[in-house]
């Protein structure tokens, strides 16, 4: 497949790999929303379960067994001063020069070398178990080469998330091909790099940059008829978030429409298939990455928190009352209502937060081309992923979990910016006669509906007939006639 727009997709990736380190160097030696449980969770694995520490650590957490100020082993210790007393974990902070005497004075058996933890309770203990431990492993790796900085935190997601711009244009090249898919991979390209939820996404420590680099990754894969690449990729992005997942909705409605040979399945039984393959492939690629965890504490423990009290978590609301954060349904992330505040601050404050015009046109347009994509397959590419993501989504709001955030609209923003530029650049190849053709499909809709109806009593009777051992289905008439 030539590619002759390649350069212009990487400026793209340049320009968020850019952004993305403004953004995290501004932001600085601090914890920004989510990241308080990621870094110091791999921090804590850094130390619990690989027994090492971040490069020239500045100093060390030290658990205080009676949760009271060490005021005196501070003293003999002679850090006072520079000293961080962490209330909500019962741990204090100390420069490195005097860890180790402190450490002794409180004869404290729990010492995490690194940066000061956040403020949060039990925090020094803290796992992160709800969340499969890839990501993490990432950042330990990060930090153990790099130190416990805030580049070496951040780092990683920056790199992922400008991969994650480039793969936009080989995913809408592998979908359309020629020079008409190239153009709009280069639109679709920067179109995600300037989605301010992914911008923000990708200048941060958290896992949903990971959603989106897997997710785009898998959509390669199955439209270069790769179908069990794309689930393999599925699985070992499910390492990373378990929401990866929801890419094997989009990947199953277009082999079950398409079919393709590589899979041999039938339309219905890929819509089960897939995802379950998925899911089975995912649990088991967990197990294997999270084995120094669960030789650390046990398998039966590790799987009973981390696989299914994980499912469990993700499924249910996590918070109650008006000091939870902003929740939102997936369309109020179209309609940017409830952003997520990342950081909050006068001269600059970071959002999660989508362009709403674009979104709300991306959507609406969706739901017009439906019948399009799926009858005469006008769109079929950006359509099922688009359409699959937010069913997925909303099983899982459906499922019981209300407590939904608008940067897990991250995992859109790629798909969002692929339907939008290939709608832009269809309109304009077909002098707006794809919009035509959109609304004649809805209006022939009811005969259609009437026409696959009568294929589907015939398949029936069909099969019924030959486990009958006739060629039809006889009625309750001829069951009489016969008695």
């Amino acid at each position: 497949m030539r590619r002759r727009l390649w350069w212009i997709a990487l400026i793209a990736s340049a320009l968020l790999f850019t952004h993305s380190l403004l953004v995290a160097h501004y932001l600085g030696q601090r914890y920004v929303s989510d990241e308080v449980w990621y870094v110091d969770a791999a921090r804590n694995i850094l130390s619990s379960v690989f027994h090492s520490s971040p490069r020239d650590a500045p100093g060390a957490n030290i658990l205080v067994p009676d949760c009271k100020p060490p005021t005196r082993a501070l003293a003999e210790c002679n850090c006072s001063r520079d000293a961080v007393w962490l209330r909500e974990d019962c741990a204090v902070w100390v420069p490195r020069h005097c860890a180790e005497c402190v450490a002794r004075a409180l004869n404290s058996s729990v010492v995490v070398w690194g940066w000061v933890e956040g403020r949060a309770r039990d925090l020094l203990r803290y796992w992160n178990l709800e969340h499969p431990p890839l990501a993490k492993y990432v950042i330990v790796f990060s930090m153990w080469v790099g130190g416990d900085r805030f580049w070496s935190w951040r780092l990683p997601e920056i790199v992922a998330g400008s991969i994650t711009v480039y793969l936009v244009y080989e995913m809408c090249l592998a979908a359309l091909g020629g020079l008409f898919g190239e153009l709009v991979g280069v639109s679709a390209a920067f179109l995600t790099a300037a989605s301010r939820v992914f911008e923000a996404m990708s200048a941060i420590a958290m896992l949903d940059v990971y959603v989106a680099l897997f997710s785009v990754a898998a959509a390669v894969a199955l439209f270069r008829r790769r179908p069990w690449l794309a689930i393999a990729l599925i699985a070992v992005g499910f390492c990373f978030k378990f929401s990866v997942l929801l890419a094997a909705i989009p990947c199953a409605i277009y082999i079950a429409r398409m079919g393709l040979r590589r899979v041999g399945l039938r339309a219905l039984e890929a819509l089960y298939f897939v995802p379950l393959a998925a899911f089975i492939a995912g649990v088991a690629v967990d197990c294997l990455v999270s084995a120094p965890i669960w030789l650390r504490i046990g398998f039966v423990k590790w799987f009973g928190e981390s696989v299914a009290g994980a499912i469990k978590w993700h499924l249910s609301t996590k918070c109650y009352g008006s000091s939870c954060p902003p929740a939102s349904t997936p369309i109020q992330w179209f309609l940017d209502q409830n952003p997520f505040p990342l950081y909050i601050t006068k001269p600059y404050s970071l959002y999660a937060a989508p362009y709403a015009p674009l979104w709300i046109f991306a959507l609406a347009s969706c739901i017009l081309f439906t019948a399009l994509a799926f009858e005469k397959c006008v769109g079929l590419e950006p359509w099922s992923w688009l359409t699959g993501l937010l069913i997925g989504w909303y099983l899982i709001y459906a499922a019981g979990n209300h407590s939904l955030y608008s940067f897990y609209a991250a995992q859109l923003a790629p798909f969002v910016a692929f339907w939008v530029a290939w709608l832009a650049l269809e309109t304009a190849r077909s002098r707006g006669r794809v919009w035509i053709e959109a609304v004649k499909v809805w209006a022939e809709a009811p005969r259609s509906v009437r026409e696959a109806v009568k294929e589907l009593k015939k398949r029936v009777e069909s099969v019924l007939g030959k486990h009958l051992g006739g060629d039809t289905v006889p009625n309750s008439r001829d069951d009489h006639e016969e008695r």
